[in-house]
């Protein structure tokens, strides 16, 4: 299991925030104030960071139960922006995400669990290319 963090606080904090309720409520999110981003390390050399431009997040907490929680949030591959043109156009392409025949990328939550008053860790399931695997979200 690979541990995730996605620049997702102002999300996180707006609806850990907010007056306990009865049931599950479904958010929206202000795009606006949210950001899918990501870094990764280049051959033990340099980190690289970068972001989805576009991406569709679903977000449905129960703040009195966090375990009924669902995080999804479905990425369009092709919005993908790490600051270089060449680099982009490289990792689009059939070496990496091939965005001709993927152009999604989903994260559907499988487990949410409140780690600390405005914290949570939810564990799902992310699918590129094709291929799905189990990984975790920090939400701080």
């Amino acid at each position: 299991m690979k541990s995730v963090r996605f620049g997702m606080l102002a999300v996180a904090a707006s609806f850990l925030a907010t007056a306990a309720v009865a049931e599950p409520v479904a958010y929206d999110v202000d795009m606006s104030h949210a950001n899918l981003a990501f870094d990764y390390n280049h051959l033990g050399y340099s980190t690289t960071d970068g972001r989805f431009g576009t991406w569709t997040p679903t977000l449905i907490i129960d703040e009195e139960n966090p375990a009924n929680s669902k995080v999804d949030v479905e990425i369009d591959v092709n919005s993908l922006d790490t600051f270089w043109a060449k680099r982009d156009e490289h990792l689009k392409s059939a070496d990496f995400f091939d965005v001709a025949k993927f152009p999604s990328a989903t994260f559907k939550s499988t487990k949410v669990e409140q780690v600390g008053e405005k914290n949570l860790e939810v564990t799902g399931d992310l699918t590129i290319r094709g291929v799905t695997k189990q990984l975790f979200l920090k939400w701080l």
